[in-house]
């Protein structure tokens, strides 16, 4: 992954986002909802996961060992997460800054802006799985971009 992609602490400084990704996704999670955190100790540096049963530990981890990290994602396995949402001039509507990154768009899973690319490989795929390289895929969890809704 190119070290282009705003990292997660560089996401965390802004206090809206910061709000935003420290609450449980709303709606009814099924009882095998897994989250996921993808860390990247060093920039452009392999991924590594960490699964949990609960939004609070995962959160507690990343919280915890993000200083020492170069990016990050606190990912809900099975759940999709809009992007934050404010008022402006009394409507509702999705938080600026981080849809309009460059090169970025919102990966709802990963619950932040990242970078889609090809691959032909991918850290979240086990090794030797085939992934369809006509597909662009989130950079961190590889979703592929059209399996998800663009904002």
């Amino acid at each position: 992954m190119s070290s282009q992609q705003v990292s997660l602490k560089q996401l965390l400084r802004d206090p809206i986002y910061r709000k935003w990704f420290s609450t449980q996704p709303l709606g009814g999670f099924p009882a095998y909802t897994k989250f996921r955190v993808y860390a990247q100790v060093k920039d452009d540096g392999p991924w590594a996961k960490k699964d949990f049963n609960d939004f609070k530990d995962a959160y507690n981890f990343v919280a915890k060992y993000l200083k020492k990290w170069n990016d990050a994602a606190l990912v809900a396995k099975n759940y999709e997460s809009r992007p934050p949402v404010v008022r402006k001039q009394g409507r509702r509507q999705y938080y600026a800054p981080v849809m309009t990154l460059p090169g970025h768009h919102w990966c709802t899973y990963c619950r932040r802006p990242t970078v889609f690319s090809y691959y032909t490989q991918h850290h979240a795929f086990p090794q030797g799985f085939q992934i369809l390289a006509y597909k662009r895929r989130c950079g961190v969890c590889g979703i592929a971009d059209d399996a998800i809704k663009r904002f």
